[in-house]
C-alpha cells in the first residue's frame, strides 16, 4: 500500500476498534500477498469479517467523472 492509503485504512480500522470495543485480528494485505480479493486489507473484529478499501474523496460530486472527461478532451 501506498504511505497515505495505509494512513488511512489505519485511521479507519482504529474507529472501528473503539466504536466496537475489540481488537483486530487475522489481519491480512490481498493487494500484497494475494491473500483473496484486491482490497487493501482484510482482518476480523469481535467475530465479524471486514475488507477495508482505499478510495478517492471526491472534493465535489462527480469530480472523478469530469477529470476523467477531462483528460479525454
Amino acid at each position: 500500500m501506498k504511505p497515505n492509503e495505509t494512513r488511512v485504512c489505519e485511521a479507519v480500522v482504529r474507529i472501528l476498534e473503539r466504536n466496537l470495543e475489540e481488537k483486530r485480528r487475522d489481519v491480512t494485505f490481498p493487494e500484497i500477498d494475494g491473500s483473496g480479493p484486491p482490497v487493501e486489507m482484510r482482518l476480523t473484529l469481535g467475530g465479524r469479517g471486514f475488507a477495508i478499501e482505499h478510495t478517492l474523496i471526491e472534493p465535489f460530486p462527480e469530480a472523478v467523472r469530469l477529470g476523467r472527461e477531462f483528460q479525454e478532451l
